[in-house]
């Protein structure tokens, strides 16, 4: 009886994690929005250096979410609830920066934010000595009428009207051919509409042009769950992860890959890093993906632990109630009844 239960979970985890996270990152549903920052030097040439993003609330204390851009400026913030917000930027060699405030807006599925830092005069020498060139980044030069393409587009995907947005996203493209966010929009349309294979090629375009672009990223993995190609997703979750290490939910769905391939140990280790960060508690799902993966191995007293956890997080969470009936046999039964599954 037990052996059916388990699978049955899963199997409504698997649809429960597609649907509740599909709304909750930004490209994929309402109140939150995906950021995507570039930092560059006073002369807009890449800063060549991993930074220090912080994204904070404004007139909040701490940091909402924070991390480090790659070397060629670049970081993404994906799933930010609607807000005020502004950026810091702090490095070696780097003047502590602040972007001052902007607004996280739930119709545009994907906005960039440009932050200008001044470097110490010492670090600018060294640059100079070495390279004197100018490198321009995608996206800082988008020309003011692919913008309003781009902005015309969001407020037709607020509307629902697809086919506009589709129609002035290919304007913005056509525009700008390297407008990585207009791709991944595009993709986002094309999703809303069903068509799959549109939406992949608009996704792989906008990674072909940024490999480091998160939001893409995390929708190619979320497809690739849909379809069952779980080895994929967990290629396309894992490198989200490495441009967002901050993000709960980017973890959570890597872990459900993880499962879904097999590989047990990774997956507990996302499940980890989920409950170290911030805001873990929405995604307290990730504690069930553990307790399978547990399961799995055999670890059937370790996995119970981790479905209490998931009840302390989420007391009234969608699988709540199975997990406690879960829980109630693995008590009545000292264990036994938590079988691995096939």
């Amino acid at each position: 009886m037990q052996r059916q239960t388990l699978p049955a979970i899963l199997a409504f985890l698997v649809c429960a994690c597609n649907l509740s996270l599909a709304f909750q990152i930004g490209s994929r549903g309402g109140g939150v929005g995906n950021l995507q920052v570039r930092i560059t030097d006073t002369t807009d040439r890449q800063i060549g250096m991993q930074a220090h993003v912080q994204l904070l609330i404004s007139g909040a204390g701490g940091p909402y979410a924070e991390g480090y851009c790659n070397n060629e400026g670049m970081t993404s913030f994906a799933s930010v609830p609607i807000g005020t917000y502004h950026i810091v930027v702090s490095g070696d060699g780097l003047e502590t920066t602040d972007s001052g405030s902007f607004q996280i807006d739930e119709r545009k599925t994907t906005q960039s934010i440009f932050v200008r830092v001044k470097r110490t005069a010492e670090t600018e020498a060294e640059r100079s000595e070495k390279s004197g060139g100018v490198v321009g980044l995608q996206n800082l030069n988008v020309p003011p009428a692919a913008n309003r393409e781009f902005d015309g587009a969001s407020e037709a995907m607020a509307q629902q009207d697809w086919k506009t947005a589709i129609t002035r996203l290919n304007r913005a493209i056509a525009l700008y051919p390297a407008f990585v966010a207009a791709y991944n929009n595009l993709g986002t349309v094309y999703q809303k509409m069903g068509d799959a294979e549109q939406e992949r090629q608009a996704l792989e375009k906008a990674i072909r042009l940024d490999e480091h672009f998160v939001p893409a990223l995390l929708n190619l993995g979320l497809l690739s769950i849909v379809e069952k190609k779980y080895s994929d997703a967990e290629t396309f979750l894992g490198r989200a992860s490495v441009g967002d290490p901050t993000s709960p939910q980017i973890f959570m769905l890597l872990a459900q890959s993880q499962l879904m391939t097999k590989h047990f140990d990774q997956a507990i280790a996302s499940k980890d890093k989920v409950h170290s960060l911030p805001h873990h508690e929405k995604y307290a799902l990730a504690h069930y993906i553990a307790a399978r993966a547990l399961a799995h191995m055999g670890r059937m007293q370790e996995a119970a632990n981790e479905l209490q956890t998931l009840l302390v997080e989420q007391p009234d969470g969608p699988l709540a109630q199975a997990v406690r009936q879960e829980l109630t046999t693995l008590r009545s039964t000292s264990l036994g009844s938590l079988q691995p599954g096939p």
